[in-house]
């Protein structure tokens, strides 16, 4: 029989040291601050492609609705852009967010799908209508209070 030598210990051999919490500390803060890094650059892309695509609806495609001489057309237009623009959007960002921005989610959680999908846009539709509530309560405001026509 070969006999066989004392493995070193982990304090002898640092290769084989474990690893350090600090270590995994920072590694985990620098995952997290990318991740934070990628959610604002999406959230940037995506009300860039809103903001576009709400204008381009606004400015070609609903232009007779918003000339319209009656009053709810402008409102139409703005309705119809504002609606088709968020459901574009949200898509987008739905798409960036699953694939590239939280990389670091639990492999168990089906980010994929249905219910993950209307989750995320039914949260999304939340915020969308507080939005344009507290829109509409600011242009109420300054045309009734301060009797500018913002509308």
């Amino acid at each position: 029989m070969k006999n066989e030598e004392p493995k070193p210990s982990p304090e002898e051999n640092p290769s084989q040291k474990p690893v350090n919490e600090a270590t995994e500390t920072s590694t985990s803060k620098k995952s997290l601050s990318h991740e934070i890094l990628r959610f604002i650059v999406i959230g940037l892309l995506c009300t860039l492609v809103d903001f576009g695509i709400q204008w381009i609806f606004n400015k070609y495609v609903f232009v007779g609705l918003s000339s319209n001489e009656s009053a709810a057309g402008p409102y139409l237009a703005y309705g119809f852009s504002a609606s088709i623009a968020f459901i574009i959007s949200n898509i987008v960002n739905f798409s960036f967010s699953r694939t590239w921005v939280f990389q670091n989610v639990d492999k168990s959680i089906n980010t994929k799908s249905q219910k993950a999908w209307w989750t995320y846009f039914g949260l999304g539709a939340g915020g969308w209508l507080l939005g344009v509530a507290l829109q509409e309560f600011g242009f109420w405001i300054c045309n009734s209070a301060w009797s500018l026509n913002l509308s």
